[in-house]
């Protein structure tokens, strides 16, 4: 993968803990989303709600819609197969990507 690398949460000065985020559901295996302007460019955030101070991806606007598109497009569709036979306690990966993008599809 070549390209540049996207800033980090502190790099951007962002203090992720005070966003509003949309949240995919209550489960264990949830993810929070968050959307953050700074400057001309919007960031969206990505974490994992069973760890708040862990890891915060970072994607461009564009990244994000690119992956709408591909959700939109049921490029996902096959994540959920695999992710049930790998732990059949994990929520559904594409009803997760539902849920938390459903609003903007």
């Amino acid at each position: 993968m070549t390209g540049s690398v996207n800033p980090t949460v502190e790099e951007l000065g962002i203090d992720a803990g005070a966003l509003a985020c949309r949240r995919s559901t209550d489960g264990p295996g949830a993810i929070e989303v968050a959307f953050a302007q700074v400057g001309k460019q919007e960031w969206i955030l990505m974490r994992l709600t069973r760890d708040p101070d862990g890891q915060v991806s970072v994607f461009s606007g564009f990244e994000w819609d690119c992956l709408l598109d591909g959700v939109r497009n049921g490029e996902f569709d096959d994540a959920a197969s695999w992710t049930h036979g790998r732990n059949a306690q994990c929520p559904c990966m594409l009803g997760t990507w539902h849920q938390v993008v459903g609003a903007t599809l």
